[in-house]
């Protein structure tokens, strides 16, 4: 169609900001940073999107792609700022099947990637409560979509986001 299209990572600070363009060879420097490994291994919603929102002089379509494992308040603020600066926000909550079902059954030291910390749990005491906790954080995210207009599409990892993208981008015709 012509539209402009721009691209921010970020892990705990923004690490790559492609502002939105509709140039011939924009497209292929934008897949070339999304194939990219990152080279950051925590990350933080707040900080980053806060950013971003200032660096938006236009409004346009803002879409974030992320696990969501951060505190719904500071999520909800920054979206909430971007839905009332005129953005459509459309939000792809990413996460592995393992996450979402707790398939795990034997005892296991886990590792957070992303702070470094180990845990050792116990999957037959930790399940209820796990999945009790996981349902209400996702019950608040949803509620903070609906509350600000924020399109929210839950994604587990064994559904392909290229797919579940362009069939978002195919509906929205």
């Amino acid at each position: 169609q012509g539209d402009a299209v721009g691209l921010t990572t970020f892990g705990e600070r923004i690490e790559e900001h492609l502002p939105a363009r509709n140039r011939p060879g924009h497209l292929r420097r934008l897949m070339t940073e999304l194939e990219k490994t990152p080279a950051f291994r925590g990350t933080s919603l707040q900080g980053p999107l806060q950013q971003l929102s200032e660096m938006l002089r236009r409004r346009g379509m803002v879409v974030l792609v992320s696990d969501l494992l951060a505190p719904v308040e500071h999520l909800e603020k920054q979206l909430g700022y971007l839905a009332t600066s005129g953005h459509e926000v459309a939000l792809f909550h990413v996460m592995d099947r393992a996450e979402i079902d707790f398939t795990f059954t034997e005892a296991a030291q886990f590792h957070d990637a992303e702070t470094g910390n180990h845990l050792f749990i116990d999957p037959a005491v930790a399940r209820a409560s796990y999945l009790e906790k996981l349902n209400a954080h996702l019950q608040s995210i949803r509620r903070m979509c609906e509350k600000h207009g924020v399109e929210y599409r839950f994604t587990p990892t064994d559904q392909p986001l290229d797919g579940v993208l362009l069939e978002w981008l195919s509906g929205r015709r």
